[in-house]
C-alpha cells in the first residue's frame, strides 16, 4: 500500500478539478460563492439557490470478469457531500466536455448519491440546457 500512488484521488487531482468546474459555471452564469472561502456546506447561489457543484467524467468498463468488452455505455457518479443545498448540479462530461447537466433537487438525490448512464434514465427528467 506505500507504493499505491493513483492517479486520480480525493487528495490529487478531485479537488481541483471540481473547483475548475465551479468557476466554469459561476463565469458563466453569474453565480456567487457564499463566501470566500471555498469550505462551504453549499458550492454558490445561483438564482436565488443554494447550489452544490458535482462533476464526473463518463466512466466505462474496460474488464468484466476477466474478458475484454467491446461495447458499453458507460455512466457518471455522483457523490453527496451534505443536505445543506436546495439543488444538486451534477455535469456530465466525456472527454473533458459536458455531455449532459442535471439538476436534481436535494429531496430527491439519494443520500449515498446516483449513478446515471447517458442513455434513459430516471433522471432524464432533470436535465437541463445551459
Amino acid at each position: 500500500m506505500r507504493n499505491f500512488k493513483p492517479k486520480e484521488s480525493l487528495f490529487n487531482d478531485n479537488p481541483q478539478k471540481g473547483i475548475k468546474w465551479e468557476e466554469w459555471f459561476i463565469n458563466r452564469f453569474g453565480a456567487e460563492r457564499p463566501s470566500k472561502n471555498l469550505n462551504t456546506p453549499f458550492d454558490f447561489f445561483w438564482n436565488n439557490e443554494k447550489i452544490d457543484l458535482k462533476v464526473c467524467e463518463l466512466y466505462k468498463r474496460k474488464f468484466k470478469r476477466g474478458k475484454s468488452i467491446k461495447k458499453t455505455t458507460g455512466w457518471w457518479t455522483f457523490n453527496r457531500n451534505g443536505s445543506e443545498a436546495d439543488f444538486m448540479i451534477c455535469i456530465g462530461l466525456i472527454n473533458n466536455k459536458p455531455f449532459r447537466v442535471f439538476k436534481i433537487p436535494e429531496k430527491v438525490f439519494p443520500k449515498s448519491g446516483v449513478t446515471i448512464t447517458p442513455l434513459e434514465s430516471k433522471y432524464n427528467k432533470f436535465v437541463i440546457t445551459l
